[in-house]
């Protein structure tokens, strides 16, 4: 639900997380038949020991914000704002609000999609290289490894992700139209939900 701000996360830190610990969970009374959990909160350990932390919630009516703001030693700053506008500031001291701004960046000529756009079709018509395949795929995992400690309610190591074999759907390479499903709903029609301290991902 949450990966760019992760990778926002590991972008500030320009590092990947040693270990996550995250709670998560549905709405009283969910009569959502996935398996999807609907709020998340995870705790990211990096090496030298400082933390990333990581909130969302998708349920109606209530507070929804979207932005990522960074705490240093000095003062707190938003890296970015609403749905990853280039919303960027500092604050005078660790308070964040619009009565303690001590400086604010422009406003972007271009939308963050439309940055990304003009960045590719520059580097493609000036032969420059672009990719950002490692990066991402490090950063997917950091993700793996943050959901996989809330759905399991344990601690998960980046070391244990790299390693793990998990998969969510074995033999998916060799499915067909007429393969069974590998995961079937109850009586309900509802697929079994992440308990933690009994799921297990990793």
């Amino acid at each position: 639900m949450d990966i760019h701000q992760i990778d926002e996360i590991c972008w500030l830190k320009d590092a990947y997380p040693v270990s996550a610990h995250g709670v998560g969970g549905r709405i009283a009374n969910s009569t959502d038949n996935s398996q999807n959990l609907d709020s998340f909160s995870i705790e990211w350990t990096f090496p030298d020991g400082t933390k990333g932390y990581d909130m969302v919630r998708w349920i109606p009516k209530c507070y929804d914000e979207f932005a990522t703001y960074v705490h240093g030693t000095k003062c707190a700053a938003q890296f970015s704002g609403h749905m990853h506008l280039g919303t960027v500031r500092t604050y005078k001291d660790q308070r964040c609000g619009p009565d303690n701004i001590a400086w604010q960046a422009e406003k972007e000529q271009h939308t963050p999609w439309q940055a990304e756009w003009n960045n590719l079709l520059d580097n493609i018509r000036h032969d420059r290289p672009q990719n950002e395949a490692r990066r991402a795929a490090l950063t997917n995992l950091a993700d793996i490894m943050g959901r996989a400690a809330v759905h399991s309610g344990k601690v998960i190591t980046w070391d244990e992700a790299l390693k793990s074999n998990f998969r969510f759907c074995p033999g998916i390479d060799d499915m067909t139209d007429e393969t069974a499903p590998p995961l079937e709903p109850d009586a309900q029609g509802r697929y079994a939900v992440p308990i933690p301290g009994v799921w297990s991902e990793i």
